[in-house]
Protein backbone atom coordinates (compact mmCIF):
# COMPACT_ATOMS: atom_id res chain seq x y z
CA UNK A 1 0.00 0.00 0.00
CA UNK A 2 1.13 3.40 -1.12
CA UNK A 3 0.53 6.43 1.19
CA UNK A 4 0.44 9.86 -0.61
CA UNK A 5 0.86 13.41 0.86
CA UNK A 6 -2.19 16.27 -0.19
CA UNK A 7 0.11 17.13 -3.03
CA UNK A 8 0.30 14.07 -4.30
CA UNK A 9 4.13 13.08 -3.41
CA UNK A 10 4.18 9.85 -2.04
CA UNK A 11 5.30 9.88 1.87
CA UNK A 12 5.49 5.81 1.78
CA UNK A 13 4.80 2.07 1.30
CA UNK A 14 3.51 -0.99 3.73
CA UNK A 15 3.31 -4.14 3.34
CA UNK A 16 -0.03 -5.22 5.03
CA UNK A 17 -1.63 -8.57 5.61
CA UNK A 18 -5.63 -8.48 6.03
CA UNK A 19 -5.95 -8.58 9.30
CA UNK A 20 -3.09 -5.68 9.87
CA UNK A 21 -4.47 -2.24 11.37
CA UNK A 22 -4.39 0.36 9.21
CA UNK A 23 -2.79 2.23 12.18
CA UNK A 24 0.51 1.26 10.58
CA UNK A 25 -0.31 3.64 7.84
CA UNK A 26 -1.28 6.64 10.15
CA UNK A 27 2.02 6.02 11.98
CA UNK A 28 4.14 6.00 8.62
CA UNK A 29 1.98 9.23 7.57
CA UNK A 30 2.50 10.60 11.16
CA UNK A 31 6.24 10.32 11.00
CA UNK A 32 6.41 12.09 7.14
CA UNK A 33 3.96 14.38 7.55
CA UNK A 34 5.01 15.57 11.27
CA UNK A 35 1.86 17.38 12.45
CA UNK A 36 1.90 20.18 14.98
CA UNK A 37 0.20 21.01 18.17
CA UNK A 38 -3.50 20.49 17.75
CA UNK A 39 -2.89 18.77 14.21
CA UNK A 40 -4.21 15.15 13.22
CA UNK A 41 -2.80 13.00 10.56
CA UNK A 42 -6.21 11.61 8.01
CA UNK A 43 -6.27 8.57 6.02
CA UNK A 44 -8.78 8.80 3.01
CA UNK A 45 -9.47 6.03 0.40
CA UNK A 46 -11.24 7.38 -2.41
CA UNK A 47 -12.00 10.67 -0.43
CA UNK A 48 -13.45 8.56 2.06
CA UNK A 49 -11.89 8.68 5.95
CA UNK A 50 -10.81 5.79 7.10
CA UNK A 51 -10.67 4.52 10.74
CA UNK A 52 -6.99 3.72 11.98
CA UNK A 53 -8.28 0.92 14.45
CA UNK A 54 -9.83 -1.03 12.35
CA UNK A 55 -8.34 -4.20 10.07
CA UNK A 56 -6.76 -3.44 6.09
CA UNK A 57 -10.05 -5.84 5.64
CA UNK A 58 -12.78 -4.05 7.54
CA UNK A 59 -12.43 -1.19 5.77
CA UNK A 60 -12.28 -2.29 2.46
CA UNK A 61 -8.70 -1.32 1.27
CA UNK A 62 -7.73 -3.67 -1.81
CA UNK A 63 -4.17 -4.65 -3.12
CA UNK A 64 -2.04 -1.95 -4.80
CA UNK A 65 -5.14 0.71 -3.65
CA UNK A 66 -3.46 3.66 -2.50
CA UNK A 67 -4.16 5.97 0.95
CA UNK A 68 -3.97 9.85 1.16
CA UNK A 69 -2.93 11.08 4.12
CA UNK A 70 -4.00 14.74 5.09
CA UNK A 71 -3.54 16.94 8.24
CA UNK A 72 -6.67 18.50 9.97
CA UNK A 73 -6.85 20.74 13.05
CA UNK A 74 -8.81 20.48 15.51
CA UNK A 75 -12.33 22.02 16.05
CA UNK A 76 -13.04 24.45 18.58
CA UNK A 77 -15.57 22.99 21.13
CA UNK A 78 -18.95 24.39 21.48
CA UNK A 79 -18.97 25.02 25.53
CA UNK A 80 -21.26 27.04 28.04
CA UNK A 81 -20.10 27.21 31.10
CA UNK A 82 -21.32 29.94 34.13
CA UNK A 83 -20.43 31.00 37.42
CA UNK A 84 -23.15 32.78 39.79
CA UNK A 85 -22.14 35.99 37.93
CA UNK A 86 -21.42 35.52 34.30
CA UNK A 87 -22.17 33.18 31.74
CA UNK A 88 -18.72 32.07 29.58
CA UNK A 89 -19.57 30.56 25.89
CA UNK A 90 -16.87 29.27 23.69
CA UNK A 91 -18.57 29.58 19.93
CA UNK A 92 -17.62 27.48 17.10
CA UNK A 93 -15.62 29.92 15.17
CA UNK A 94 -13.41 29.91 18.14
CA UNK A 95 -14.22 33.17 19.90
CA UNK A 96 -15.44 33.45 23.82
CA UNK A 97 -18.59 35.05 24.95
CA UNK A 98 -18.64 36.79 28.03
CA UNK A 99 -21.95 38.23 29.65
CA UNK A 100 -23.25 39.23 32.81
CA UNK A 101 -25.84 37.45 34.73
CA UNK A 102 -28.65 39.48 36.37
CA UNK A 103 -29.12 39.78 40.34
CA UNK A 104 -25.50 40.89 42.11
CA UNK A 105 -25.74 44.49 42.40
CA UNK A 106 -22.62 47.10 41.41
CA UNK A 107 -21.34 47.39 44.98
CA UNK A 108 -21.28 43.15 45.60
CA UNK A 109 -18.99 42.53 42.28
CA UNK A 110 -15.74 41.99 43.24
CA UNK A 111 -12.82 44.03 41.41
CA UNK A 112 -10.17 42.65 39.74
CA UNK A 113 -6.78 43.09 40.68
CA UNK A 114 -5.33 46.01 38.83
CA UNK A 115 -8.26 47.34 37.49
CA UNK A 116 -11.17 45.77 35.80
CA UNK A 117 -13.63 43.28 36.68
CA UNK A 118 -14.01 40.15 38.29
CA UNK A 119 -15.25 38.36 35.91
CA UNK A 120 -14.15 39.87 32.97
CA UNK A 121 -10.58 39.71 31.28
CA UNK A 122 -8.78 42.40 31.16
CA UNK A 123 -8.69 44.47 27.38
CA UNK A 124 -5.34 42.63 26.28
CA UNK A 125 -6.83 38.90 27.22
CA UNK A 126 -10.06 39.87 25.71
CA UNK A 127 -8.30 40.43 22.22
CA UNK A 128 -6.64 37.17 22.57
CA UNK A 129 -9.92 35.49 23.40
CA UNK A 130 -11.80 36.81 19.66
CA UNK A 131 -10.66 33.83 18.13
CA UNK A 132 -8.25 30.90 18.13
CA UNK A 133 -9.68 29.52 21.32
CA UNK A 134 -10.03 25.55 21.24
CA UNK A 135 -11.26 25.15 24.91
CA UNK A 136 -11.93 26.72 28.03
CA UNK A 137 -12.28 25.78 31.63
CA UNK A 138 -13.63 27.04 35.11
CA UNK A 139 -11.39 26.57 38.70
CA UNK A 140 -14.01 28.33 41.23
CA UNK A 141 -14.34 31.75 39.71
CA UNK A 142 -11.23 31.57 37.38
CA UNK A 143 -11.43 30.88 33.97
CA UNK A 144 -8.80 29.79 31.63
CA UNK A 145 -8.92 29.27 27.72
CA UNK A 146 -6.95 27.50 25.52
CA UNK A 147 -5.62 28.68 22.20
CA UNK A 148 -4.66 26.78 18.71
CA UNK A 149 -1.42 27.90 19.32
CA UNK A 150 -0.93 26.33 22.60
CA UNK A 151 -0.82 29.64 24.79
CA UNK A 152 -3.48 30.14 27.70
CA UNK A 153 -5.67 33.07 28.76
CA UNK A 154 -6.52 33.26 31.95
CA UNK A 155 -8.81 35.56 34.20
CA UNK A 156 -10.68 35.32 37.43
CA UNK A 157 -11.79 37.01 40.54
CA UNK A 158 -10.19 37.90 44.46
CA UNK A 159 -11.06 37.81 47.86
CA UNK A 160 -10.43 41.36 48.52
CA UNK A 161 -6.35 41.09 49.83
CA UNK A 162 -4.01 43.22 48.01
CA UNK A 163 -2.80 39.43 46.02
CA UNK A 164 -3.56 38.97 42.69
CA UNK A 165 -6.31 36.96 41.48
CA UNK A 166 -5.75 33.38 41.23
CA UNK A 167 -7.38 33.46 37.62
CA UNK A 168 -4.70 36.25 36.79
CA UNK A 169 -1.89 34.12 35.69
CA UNK A 170 0.66 36.72 34.97
CA UNK A 171 3.64 35.24 37.33
CA UNK A 172 3.67 31.58 35.72
CA UNK A 173 2.21 33.26 32.31
CA UNK A 174 5.65 32.96 30.47
CA UNK A 175 5.21 29.31 31.29
CA UNK A 176 1.75 28.54 29.51
CA UNK A 177 3.43 27.73 25.89
CA UNK A 178 3.10 24.51 24.03
CA UNK A 179 0.16 23.42 26.18
CA UNK A 180 -1.94 20.54 24.47
CA UNK A 181 -4.56 20.13 27.63
CA UNK A 182 -5.80 21.46 30.95
CA UNK A 183 -7.28 19.88 33.83
CA UNK A 184 -9.34 21.52 36.88
CA UNK A 185 -10.55 21.27 40.31
CA UNK A 186 -12.64 23.38 42.06
CA UNK A 187 -9.84 25.70 42.75
CA UNK A 188 -6.92 25.23 40.57
CA UNK A 189 -5.77 24.31 36.55
CA UNK A 190 -3.08 22.21 35.89
CA UNK A 191 -1.22 22.48 32.36
CA UNK A 192 0.10 19.45 30.44
CA UNK A 193 2.78 20.40 27.77
CA UNK A 194 3.94 18.73 25.23
CA UNK A 195 6.91 17.67 27.21
CA UNK A 196 4.70 15.98 29.42
CA UNK A 197 5.94 18.65 31.88
CA UNK A 198 2.36 20.19 33.87
CA UNK A 199 2.42 23.54 35.05
CA UNK A 200 0.19 23.95 38.26
CA UNK A 201 -1.72 26.69 39.91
Amino acid sequence: VDVFGPSGKKLASAELLASDHIGKLKQLAHDALKPGLFEEVRLLVDDHAIAADVSVEACGLQDRQSVTAVLTKQRPQPTLLDNDYVTVELKENGSVHISRKPGPSEADVIKHWGGGDADFPRAGNALKLSQGVLSIYKAGCAWAALKDDGSVVTWGCWTGSEAPAYGDKGDIQDQLTHVQSILTTNASFAARKTDNTVVTS
